[in-house]
């Protein structure tokens, strides 16, 4: 009897992951990583950033308007891109400005599971 219970609580208390959920989670990790690499290698001032608690340590973020509001906007493309299925990765170069020469790129691959896909439908 008390394992019936057991089982029944367990699953009372599970949680769905949806795409939605998963793409939002995928999205603020993007938003965040990007945010590091590009204060990480300079690439804007480091007074464009501040520190902030996250995941329970600090990491940058954007303080910078224009440059937030920038990312916020490619965010919210690569959101969209995500849920409907059309994007397999995103990529950040880092070119050198004189040379236009590939510096770094971070590659960041994604997939969506088809059953997850045809379900959130």
């Amino acid at each position: 009897m008390a394992t019936v219970q057991a089982v029944k609580t367990a699953q009372a208390q599970k949680q769905d992951i949806t795409l939605k959920g998963s793409v939002e989670l995928v999205n603020e990790y993007l938003y965040y990583a990007v945010n590091s690499i590009l204060y990480m290698r300079g690439v804007y001032p480091a007074d464009m950033f501040e520190d902030v608690q996250k995941y329970g340590m600090c990491i940058c973020d954007a303080k910078d308007d224009q440059l937030k509001t920038y990312l916020m906007n490619v965010m919210k493309w690569t959101s969209d891109w995500m849920m409907q299925d059309v994007v397999t990765g995103i990529v950040l170069v880092i070119l050198n400005p004189d040379t236009k020469d590939v510096m770094e790129r971070w590659q960041f691959e994604v997939s969506c599971d088809k059953p997850l896909l045809d379900e959130d439908s």
